[in-house]
């Protein structure tokens, strides 16, 4: 593993990103803003993905404003995938399978070019592998802990709801797997299996009820989020709903890009 490791490593500093064009821009904007304590929550999709930035501004109030530190959440949850990916795979095929999955995943080239920049695909590629992994784990383990197991699980993916709300897809994943595994691996009545896919939908519904509340809390609407990708998607420049006021003008990719340019080279 140590070996596989420093694989992992190498290939990242190889092919170093650091600050990242596209969505980068905004994440790193919002992450820095709440470095200083001046952070407003953007209007739109991206600025409510805050598990993809807020950790981000830990290691920038700790270390400063540079690219490394940028970094530090992303590479957190790729090397969370692997180790995730490595303990599930050694649970149900044996340690040589755990290793094979290891080394494939470190050296997956759509994780060594994302675990390097504020962007949600490493990132929550790393709590999805975390989630299946801990669904694993619980039918592996005791009986009298599944329950607690899955529901750890359900918070998992409930992070990569905070990463990007992309649960239609993501979801259905983590709780066919929970009931699956119930019913083939443990051979358990069809009763006890949708048991466990409840179970799981419990840490995710904390999760989401959690934010809920806090947009209630701040924003009054307990589903802005869900307002604000609505008008996303539909039409966001014909129209505004009561609940979430768009703001008056967009501001320019290559603006923001500069003004977070100029934040973190500018101490």
């Amino acid at each position: 593993m140590l070996a596989i490791g420093l694989l992992w490593l190498g290939l990242r500093i190889l092919y170093w990103n650091g600050y990242y064009t596209e969505d980068a821009p905004g994440y790193v904007t919002d992450a820095i803003s709440l470095a200083l304590r001046d952070y407003h929550a953007r209007n739109h999709v991206n600025g409510l993905n805050i598990g993809t930035y807020a950790p981000v501004a830990i290691p920038i109030a700790l270390f400063g404003k540079s690219e490394i530190a940028l970094s530090v959440w992303p590479l957190f949850s790729s090397l969370l995938a692997v180790v995730s990916l490595a303990g599930a795979a050694a649970l149900l095929f044996g340690r040589r399978f755990g290793l094979l999955a290891a080394i494939l995943y470190a050296t997956y080239p759509g994780d060594v070019f994302f675990s390097t920049v504020v962007m949600p695909d490493a990132i929550q590629a790393g709590w999805l592998s975390f989630s299946i992994f801990l669904i694993v784990l619980a039918h592996a383990g005791q009986d009298d802990r599944r329950r607690w197991t899955l529901a750890a699980a359900g918070v998992a993916i409930g992070c990569c709801h905070l990463i990007r709300a992309n649960d239609p897809i993501l979801l259905p994943v983590g709780t066919s797997a929970a009931v699956v595994f119930s019913r083939v691996w443990r051979r358990e009545t069809w009763l006890a299996a949708v048991r466990s896919g409840l179970a799981y939908l419990s840490g995710w519904g904390l999760v989401v009820a959690l934010e809920g509340l806090a947009y209630l809390w701040a924003a009054h609407d307990f589903l802005l989020r869900a307002h604000v990708v609505t008008d996303v998607i539909g039409e966001p420049r014909e129209r505004a709903t009561s609940d979430v006021e768009q703001p008056d003008v967009d501001v320019p990719v290559n603006r923001v890009a500069s003004i977070a340019h100029d934040m973190l080279t500018v101490r």
